[in-house]
């Protein structure tokens, strides 16, 4: 890996929601916030839907993003996954009265790397702090973040909101075991 981290495709990749925070458009409704697992804001009639918060760094980055898109309430956050660069900016861009949705086994997706995180923190340590440019400060984003879940949904769950259905489908076995896919079947 090269010591220039920026250089690395790794880097580029972390290094992607960088800069001014920005909402590009993707579709008439849907604005993305870039990130390691990008944020995507799916605005409605008067309320709005996230989905994912980025890495713990971003969560400030896409709420500034998204404010600049849309003043409506953020009524609900949608996590995909148990891994930190989903849900790790979630307390930033988390609002009152924000409702956050996970899959079943998100809580123990969150325990299994909390279980592992100090056989995998000095390995990750040593691939990510080159990549972060983190010099001394360690990573520990197995022990530290905790972020509250209040609904858990298993098969298929439906939410509407500002307009839209939302069906969220488990995906279990994809990258984790308490993956979910968003759809939304009115607009396909």
């Amino acid at each position: 890996m090269s010591s220039d981290a920026g250089g690395t495709a790794l880097g580029a990749l972390v290094r992607a929601g960088e800069g001014p925070p920005t909402a590009e458009q993707i579709h008439e409704f849907i604005w993305m916030s870039k990130d390691v697992s990008n944020a995507y804001l799916v605005k409605g009639d008067g309320a709005d839907v996230a989905i994912n918060a980025g890495m713990p760094a971003g969560g400030a980055r896409h709420r500034a993003a998204f404010s600049a898109v849309s003043d409506n309430p953020l009524r609900y956050i949608i996590l995909t996954q148990g891994h930190f660069d989903h849900f790790g900016g979630i307390a930033d861009l988390r609002s009152e009265g924000t409702t956050v949705v996970a899959h079943k086994d998100f809580p123990n997706v969150r325990a299994y790397w909390k279980r592992l995180g100090p056989f995998y923190t000095r390995r990750a340590n040593q691939l990510w702090a080159n990549v972060l440019a983190m010099g001394e400060r360690p990573l520990d984003f197995h022990d530290k973040l905790n972020p509250v879940v209040d609904v858990l949904v298993g098969d298929e769950h439906k939410i509407e909101v500002g307009g839209h259905e939302f069906v969220l489908y488990e995906t279990p076995g994809g990258e984790t075991f308490d993956s979910l896919v968003v759809w939304l079947p009115k607009e396909k």
